[in-house]
């Protein structure tokens, strides 16, 4: 918590508290003091309800920070997408997701201390990626070379003109 003789101008939340007091104030005379005062006390504790705070403070400026830059991240910072957004690029529900992180199929993911999942974008593409079929259009020859057949198709499709033998009877 600050000093009783810290600005408002030289504390770095002062500005912060100065507008929360400013649009406040249109319901109520509010001190700007008091407000940088519980700001401080929320969010510099040790306990785990000001880590919560910190945390959440964060990840909201992160989503303010992206909507603003329409989502554009720094050259070279991998975006971290929440179970939502990864779900609406996979084209799968949230749970699908959420079982995909829980069961390490989608790789650098984390947990929040909330417990919210988050995934690299990186990482959700090259999910996409390893679920688009291949390219060969030749699906004789794919399987020839996976070894799936075991009997070469001319040996098959000579066997296919022989008119079937008689049985006796």
């Amino acid at each position: 918590m600050p000093k009783s003789q810290t600005s408002l101008k030289t504390d770095p939340l002062g500005q912060l508290a100065s507008g929360l007091a400013s649009r406040l104030a249109r319901r109520t005379a509010i001190d700007s003091r008091a407000i940088l005062r519980a700001l401080h006390e929320t969010l510099d504790g040790a306990d785990e309800a000001s880590r919560n705070a910190r945390l959440s403070a964060q990840l909201h400026l992160a989503s303010v920070a992206d909507s603003l830059m329409g989502a554009r991240a720094p050259a070279g910072v991998d975006r971290m997408l929440s179970t939502v957004e990864a779900a609406e690029i996979m084209a799968c529900s949230r749970p699908y997701v959420a079982m995909l992180i829980d069961s390490g199929k989608l790789a650098g993911a984390t947990k929040t201390s909330g417990g919210h999942r988050k995934v690299s974008l990186a990482s959700v593409e090259a999910w996409l990626a390893s679920r688009e079929p291949s390219a060969d259009k030749d699906y004789r020859e794919a399987g020839k070379a996976a070894g799936i057949y075991g009997v070469d198709e001319t040996v098959v499709m000579k066997a296919a003109r022989r008119v079937p033998a008689r049985t006796r009877g």
